[in-house]
């Protein structure tokens, strides 16, 4: 190897390559940030589209229709014939209002599946996946799992207020944290693959792959 070469090798970096060096540092720093940003907005939109399209397809009746609805009337005065489909009927609780209109739509017709179980599914699994990604591989002991299940833990507890507040029924609930779930997972993966694509161009490789 000529002399030349040499001393170019192991010549200390100038200024100018430091630059460059820090400038591409800072890009995959922001393209990072600016990709989980843009996939966490999109998965949540995505989510609270799904979830609105099954409320309004099924329809289905909150919990607290009947008391609501007729309070005047227990269960059993009101279903006296339980193979008949009652279409006709008049609200007469004192939640008429609430039960008949709600911001333009009948939200006592929208049960299914509970929003509140959907959205924080889909944000806090979103998280939980994002903590395992990048907390799991420093040495921090057992810190990463523990946010892990809080993720988790906190989603269920606002799926099972749900119920407990007579807001939604159990498999409304279990439903929404399906497809919160499932929306999460797949927006993840989409974002894992696109940060190595971008890193990758941003080194200057000029091809990725998985």
């Amino acid at each position: 190897m000529p002399r030349s070469e040499l001393e170019m090798i192991n010549s200390p970096p100038t200024t100018t390559d430091q630059f460059h060096h820090s400038e591409t540092i800072w890009r995959v720093i922001l393209d990072i940030t600016s990709l989980i940003i843009r996939v966490f907005i999109f998965a949540n939109c995505c989510n609270s589209f799904l979830t609105n399209v099954g409320k309004v397809t099924v329809g289905r009746l909150r919990p607290h229709f009947i008391p609501s609805c007729f309070e005047k009337y227990s269960y059993k005065d009101f279903c006296q014939y339980p193979n008949e489909w009652i279409v006709n009927y008049t609200c007469i609780g004192e939640s008429v209002d609430f039960v008949k209109d709600k911001d333009g739509a009948h939200d006592i017709r929208q049960s299914f599946p509970s929003g509140h179980s959907s959205s924080a599914f889909c944000g806090l699994i979103f998280l939980a996946l994002y903590i395992h990604k990048v907390w799991n591989y420093r040495n921090i002991g057992l810190f990463p799992y523990v946010m892990e299940m809080l993720c988790f833990a906190l989603a269920a507890y606002i799926g099972i207020t749900r119920i407990t507040d007579n807001r939604h029924h159990a498999t409304d609930v279990l439903s929404g944290a399906i497809l919160g779930t499932v929306v999460a997972i797949i927006a993840f993966r989409y974002m894992v693959g696109s940060f190595k694509r971008s890193v990758l161009l941003d080194l200057g490789t000029g091809t990725a792959t998985d």
